[in-house]
């Protein structure tokens, strides 16, 4: 075996040996993580399994319009923070979020998106908050026992996820009429300046 053949072997072993890049799993459509508490009407595109205290575990992204359909309690009565924890990488994308809550019983709480925190006071049985832009890598901390009652609180959730509306380009006619009609004003300007 020839020095440059062995040298190329050695270097595709190495590549094959090498753990692969973790990815980011894209979704789209419906989620429900709710274990049944809060399907959609229809079902879900995509059902995961109730996220945990981490707001790193599960990280996935999306792709186009969607919406994450959850359930959050306090594991019956126990003052022991059990919240819904999530992360979502839109990547480069810019996404506006809308994030919607409805209490199962008497319910306060506290949403946290990134650094931003907000508050779920006990007297709005619902609401829904506009969580503005959304770009790069998010999380999502839902905690139901952050605020004064405590014991048996629970709700429903829905986090709306809507994705950037791409430019239209103008089609290629459209760019040429225009370039035309400029010519045209221009030589008028010329013949009557002359």
């Amino acid at each position: 075996m020839s020095k440059k053949l062995a040298a190329l072997t050695f270097a595709a072993a190495g590549l094959l040996a090498m753990p692969a890049a973790a990815s980011t799993i894209l979704y789209s459509g419906t989620i429900d993580e709710s274990e049944g508490f809060n399907t959609p009407a229809g079902g879900a595109d995509t059902t995961l399994s109730d996220f945990s205290n981490d707001p790193s575990d599960p990280t996935f992204g999306v792709s186009g319009d969607t919406t994450v359909y959850g359930y959050v309690s306090n594991g019956g009565g126990s003052s022991a923070a059990e919240t819904d924890g999530w992360s979502i990488d839109f990547g480069s994308e810019v996404y506006s979020g809308t994030f919607s809550w409805s209490r199962v019983g008497a319910f306060d709480g506290e949403l946290v998106v990134g650094r931003r925190a907000f508050q779920l006071p006990d007297f709005l049985s619902s609401g829904t908050i506009d969580l503005g832009d959304l770009t790069g890598l998010v999380t999502f901390s839902f905690n139901p026992v952050a605020g004064t009652l405590s014991g048996g609180e629970a709700a429903t959730w829905e986090l709306g996820l809507t994705a950037p509306v791409a430019a239209v380009p103008l089609p290629a006619g459209s760019v040429l009429l225009i370039t035309g009609f400029a010519g045209v004003a221009a030589l008028r300007r010329k013949k009557t300046s002359s």
